[in-house]
């Protein structure tokens, strides 16, 4: 995406939350438009403390208040919250015809991916009184490099099973060698009495 076209959907998604605080009749803060920008600023998924620090020079806003107003913008479609193993990442998300992604649940790397078809399913969805304007779709499952790593020690612990299996059937080899040379000596000295 280009700066002019990243200028224009921060643009536009101020003024949805412009056109909310309005029709609510809250106050325009600068802390909400403050921390929109920064949100629209993000390329990628970001933490809380990330948009935190992101905002200590412009502005000092306390953590409830991010919350709020990250909550805000789910509400209003602004941004969207992916949790990972008890974190949670948000991510800028308007401007998005439909906002598809693959998130691996091993490293958290995202993966944005079109598909024609799941907005062709959305659009063909028929819903009484309910009219959709965006969609969010988020698929959970383990990227390649995970998926490699989580194979690598696999075959690393499935190798240490073996090996150790192998010991035990050794162990069992030599103690059943131990206890066949005992028998055998001890028909020998059996023998030596007898004679």
């Amino acid at each position: 995406m280009d700066k002019k076209e990243a200028k224009r959907i921060l643009s536009d998604a101020k003024a949805v939350l412009t056109q909310y605080i309005e029709s609510r009749g809250l106050r325009k803060t600068q802390e909400r438009y403050a921390i929109l920008e920064a949100v629209y600023g993000f390329n990628e998924p970001f933490s809380i403390e990330d948009l935190s620090n992101a905002l200590m020079e412009k502005c000092q806003v306390t953590l409830p208040t991010l919350y709020r107003t990250l909550d805000l913008f789910i509400t209003l479609g602004l941004v969207i919250r992916h949790t990972q193993k008890d974190v949670q990442h948000y991510e800028k998300c308007y401007g998005e015809k439909g906002f598809f992604q693959m998130v691996c649940v091993h490293c958290g790397k995202t993966i944005p991916f079109k598909s024609a078809a799941l907005v062709e399913a959305l659009r063909d969805s028929k819903y009484p009184r309910f009219r959709p304007v965006n969609a969010t779709v988020c698929v959970y499952g383990s990227c390649a490099v995970c998926n490699s790593r989580l194979a690598r020690e696999q075959k690393k612990i499935e190798r240490q099973r073996l090996l150790q299996e192998k010991k035990s059937q050794q162990l069992k080899a030599d103690r059943l060698k131990r206890q066949l040379e005992n028998q055998r000596k001890r028909r020998e000295e059996a023998k030596k009495k007898d004679l």
